[in-house]
């Protein structure tokens, strides 16, 4: 006997002889590497001759693929974080020739955007420190897995969470004693992100706050010249308003002016 194996992409193709070394003999076999999810569907019969010549055809068997698609076996975890905190979303999975891609949206009702980021194509989403910003606390990620049949599986939602515990006053402006003439000055020190310093003052520990439109009122340092330290502004209050690039905000302690 002598056999010869055929094949064919789908049930109504064209028969094609195979060439394969296996095809020569009873039994045909496919490579692992050859049995993907592009076969699934083609079909395979084989013709055997006698020494005579005369041959039979043998029955249609098909080769049926299936995949259950790549399996999600870690999710990507939300985070909460510090503005200019680096950090990172990660999926782990299982199966073959997997290809990673991460999207995005600005809120959890908002449309998905398919990120371009140069690691939006791994299995790991790094924000650097200057994207973790208050502006993206809320941004939700999630990564879709193909595997290399072209299955794929959408991951879990993940939310980023910027806090902020606002710019931290370490030097409180003192209060000065001076004579009439001599030029004096209220200083505060704070610590935080791109600081914003607004001084405001009143005429009496029971006054109502104005925002001083001087100069220096938008410096970490309010200084009364000579000639604005009168004996009129005795009993004056100054105090700060310091903001971080967040928006959040601290008040200083108020500092009085006594002048001799």
């Amino acid at each position: 006997l002598k056999y010869q194996w055929y094949y064919r992409t789908s049930n109504t193709g064209t028969w094609t002889k195979s060439t394969a070394a296996c095809a020569a003999t009873n039994t045909y076999t496919l490579t692992a590497s050859q049995v993907t999810k592009a076969r699934s569907g083609y079909q395979y019969r084989c013709v055997i001759t006698d020494g005579s010549g005369q041959s039979v055809t043998s029955n249609t068997a098909t080769l049926t693929v299936t995949s259950s698609g790549p399996t999600i076996t870690t999710q990507p975890k939300s985070q909460t974080v510090s503005p200019g905190t680096a950090t990172s979303f990660k999926v782990v999975a299982t199966g073959t020739n997997l290809k990673y891609q991460w999207y995005y949206r600005t809120s959890s009702t908002g449309t998905w955007t398919k990120s371009t980021a140069a690691c939006a194509a791994t299995n790991t989403y790094t924000l650097t420190a200057s994207q973790v910003t208050k502006a993206r606390s809320g941004y939700q990620y999630r990564c879709v897995i193909t595997d290399g049949s072209g299955q794929s599986v959408t991951s879990n939602t993940a939310t980023l969470t910027v806090t902020s515990s606002g710019p931290t006053i370490t030097t409180q402006p003192k209060s000065q004693t001076v004579s009439a003439g001599t030029a004096t000055s209220f200083k505060v020190v704070a610590t935080g992100t791109d600081l914003k310093y607004q001084w405001y003052y009143r005429t009496s520990s029971s006054g109502s706050w104005a925002k001083s439109t001087a100069a220096c009122a938008t410096t970490d340092t309010y200084t009364l010249t000579a000639s604005q330290v009168t004996k009129a502004r005795s009993g004056y209050q100054y105090r700060c308003v310091i903001t971080d690039e967040n928006g959040s905000t601290v008040t200083s302690e108020a500092a009085t002016l006594t002048i001799e």
